[in-house]
């Protein structure tokens, strides 16, 4: 089919925690990705979130509403697995299409970046597909330290409080090769 297709892709991943964009990264994320439902209404969209694991929240439909109503209940401690799996949650949206009979789907992925070493992984599982992928990053190149559920400060092995910080000009290079 060659309708319109589309998917909301949105990082869970514990560093959405940090607060160096006001009110956090997720709640930054959650009104850009309403934000981007309001002008991309026509045609199938589907939302797909990830973490340690990828999940479909909604699978495709032209039912935006239902979508919107649950974005704001996104939180990073909905995903079971915690982590950074981009990767994983391509293949899913990839198996999506596929298993939908869709053309193309194009991918509108609000995260706050990927560790450089997946970027291989991630270019690989993008040519091997049909998704047209457009990135928006959330969060300061300066970052900011990330409060678990628990209100704890994320730390590293050593004790050390973990800045997430986000690379814009590798995340910008990068965007600009796909």
């Amino acid at each position: 089919s060659h309708e319109n297709a589309q998917v909301l892709l949105l990082d869970l991943s514990p560093s959405m925690r940090a607060d160096d964009v006001k009110p956090s990264r997720i709640a930054r994320a959650k009104l850009k990705a309403l934000d981007w439902l309001k002008r991309h209404q026509e045609g199938q969209t589907a939302l797909v979130v990830y973490s340690g694991s990828a999940h479909i929240v909604v699978p495709f439909s032209t039912d935006t509403r239902t979508l919107s109503a649950l974005i704001p209940s996104l939180d990073t401690n909905l995903p079971p697995l915690i982590g950074n799996e981009p990767v994983q949650a391509l293949q899913l949206i990839e198996k999506m299409r596929n298993d939908n009979r869709l053309s193309r789907v194009d991918v509108m992925w609000i995260s706050d970046g990927f560790d450089a070493d997946q970027t291989d992984a991630i270019n690989s599982t993008l040519q091997q597909s049909s998704l047209r992928l457009s990135f928006l990053a959330v969060g300061s190149e300066a970052g900011a330290p990330v409060r678990m559920s628990d209100e704890r400060l994320l730390t590293d092995a050593s004790g050390q409080i973990v800045l997430a910080k986000v690379d814009h000009p590798r995340l910008l290079q990068w965007a600009q090769q796909q």
